[in-house]
């Protein structure tokens, strides 16, 4: 019983490793998500601005 309580412990802590390593990574990639949107809408912003006509002085 012993051997495979301590077995028990050892594949608990690994799934936690698991979980803690896909938490990680989860997060990361959101944050890469975010911070594409952010450069896609910048740039979407900045190609608006410069399409537009500018008012010049008469």
């Amino acid at each position: 019983i012993a051997a495979s309580r301590r077995e028990l412990i050892l594949a608990d802590q690994a799934v936690k490793a698991l979980e803690k390593l896909a938490d990680k990574r989860k997060t990361a990639f959101q944050f890469e998500q975010f911070r594409k949107e952010a450069a896609a809408q910048e740039e979407s912003w900045l190609a608006a601005s410069q399409s537009s006509p500018t008012r010049r002085a008469a």
